[in-house]
């Protein structure tokens, strides 16, 4: 992409109320083997077969397993844990564009992802090249 193309994108862009922001490409990450007492979801793993349920919503298998607990007869060799689910990292750009554009590209290594528009607050560096860009050169 251009730095004209860049510029054009940061003047006409929907800034989400936010000044000078940066776009934040983030992707879903799923963290398991969470105490259940700390837990916002639950999943069981069968240690016998090595496969998970409940990672993804409305498993048979997990409410099979859900209710084998409720009765008390969940079979030894399949543990309740808990997991959490949160937004990671992975790349920052000067507008959603490119941002959007990136995902085209690389969605598929992503899984679930989103556009986060995040703050450049006291962020020297960063606003110094954006100013630059409008701008049109370093100074």
């Amino acid at each position: 992409m251009s730095l004209e193309k860049i510029k054009n994108n940061i003047l006409t862009q929907n800034n989400r109320c936010t000044d000078q922001p940066m776009f934040i490409v983030e992707k879903e990450v799923v963290d398991g083997g969470i105490d259940t007492e700390f837990a916002d979801e639950f999943y069981y793993y069968d240690y016998d077969e090595d496969e998970c349920f409940g990672y993804e919503e409305g498993s048979d298998e997990y409410e099979k397993f859900e209710q084998m607990e409720e009765d008390d007869n969940l079979p030894s060799n399949v543990v309740r844990h808990g997991m959490r689910r949160r937004w990671q990292f992975v790349q920052a750009f000067f507008t959603e564009a490119g941002a959007q554009d990136y995902i085209d590209q690389d969605g598929h290594n992503l899984g679930k992802s989103r556009i986060y528009g995040w703050g450049s607050y006291r962020n020297d560096e960063f606003r110094e090249i954006r100013n630059a860009i409008i701008q049109g050169g370093v100074k």
